[in-house]
């Protein structure tokens, strides 16, 4: 019993080390997460989806995702906005500009999303990758 409370203890004060706050601590992980900025408002990344494209809108840069895995239930039609800071990965994983993204993308093609969920089947990308 020592030994495991040894191993708590020992567990607690390196996650103190890292700017934790101890276990449930949303920072006892020692990873930060960057947000980013909507409307003013800062945006964390507390929600995904993956699935199919469709009502893909280049001008708009805007798409929905037919939900296969992630936070939504499963098929689950999930409208997804951008801002202007988000982030766009080609099927290589190489950064590349919104403009860029959207003229690859075709319909049907599997699409990753991470960023904030909004209200019903919403969410806001910090990140959107293309799948192979």
């Amino acid at each position: 019993m020592r030994n495991y409370t040894l191993s708590i203890f020992v567990l607690g004060v390196l996650l103190a080390g890292c700017g934790g706050s101890g276990a449930g601590s949303s920072a006892s992980t020692g990873a930060t997460a960057s947000p980013a900025k909507h409307g003013g408002a800062e945006v964390e990344d507390n929600a995904n989806a993956r699935g199919p494209a469709s009502n893909i809108n280049a001008a708009d840069k805007t798409l929905s995702i037919t939900e296969k895995i992630g936070t939504f239930p499963l098929n689950a039609v999930v409208s997804v906005s951008t801002l202007a800071s988000t982030r766009y990965r080609n099927a290589a994983g190489i950064d590349v500009s919104a403009s860029t993204f959207f003229a690859t993308i075709k319909p049907g093609q599997v699409v990753e999303a991470e960023g904030a969920k909004g209200t019903g089947n919403t969410l806001t990308a910090t990140k959107l990758k293309l799948q192979n």
